[in-house]
C-alpha cells in the first residue's frame, strides 16, 4: 500500500473546479493552472493565528482557474468544498499579480486588472505549490 503525496486532498480538489470549468471552455481553451483553495480579504495576522476556525467559518472560499485566455474565479461551496458558481471572470490582458507574499502558514495573494477592484486571497499552505504555479502562469518573472 502507497503513502498518499502531502497534499493528496488538494490533487482531488483541483477534480472539482477543472471539471466545473470544462463546460464553460471557448473552443480551442486550455486550462494552464488551478488553485483549489483560497479565502478572500485581507486578514489581520494575529486574527488567523488565534481564531482560524471562526475566520475560514467567515471568509468567502475560492477556487481559481487559469486558462490561456482569462481566469475565473468560481465560489466554493463551505460544506462541500465544491465549486458552486462562476464570480467572476477577468480576460488575461493587463490582469498582474501585485503582491504575493509566502508566509509560513498563510500567502497572500493579490491581483489587479483595469476596471476591476483590487483582489486580494489568501492560500493555506498545503495549497502553496498551487498558488506558486499560478502566480508563474500569470506572471512568470514574479517566482523563479
Amino acid at each position: 500500500m502507497g503513502v498518499a503525496p502531502e497534499n493528496s486532498h488538494l490533487d482531488r480538489a483541483s477534480r472539482g473546479p477543472s471539471d466545473f470549468v470544462g463546460a464553460l471552455l471557448q473552443p480551442g481553451e486550455r486550462i494552464v493552472s488551478i488553485l483549489p483553495d483560497a479565502y478572500g480579504g485581507r486578514w489581520p495576522k494575529l486574527v488567523v493565528l488565534i481564531l482560524p476556525t471562526i475566520v475560514l467559518a467567515q471568509a468567502p472560499n475560492y477556487s481559481l482557474v487559469a486558462t490561456d485566455r482569462r481566469l475565473m474565479l468560481l465560489g466554493r461551496s463551505k460544506v462541500t468544498g465544491r465549486p458552486t458558481a462562476v464570480m467572476m471572470e477577468i480576460p488575461r490582458t493587463g490582469l498582474r499579480v501585485t503582491e504575493y507574499n509566502r508566509g509560513m502558514l498563510w500567502s497572500v495573494l493579490t491581483l489587479v486588472s483595469p476596471g476591476m477592484p483590487e483582489l486580494t486571497l489568501n492560500v493555506r499552505r498545503a495549497a502553496r505549490k498551487y498558488a506558486d504555479d499560478l502566480v508563474r502562469a500569470l506572471d512568470p518573472a514574479r517566482l523563479p
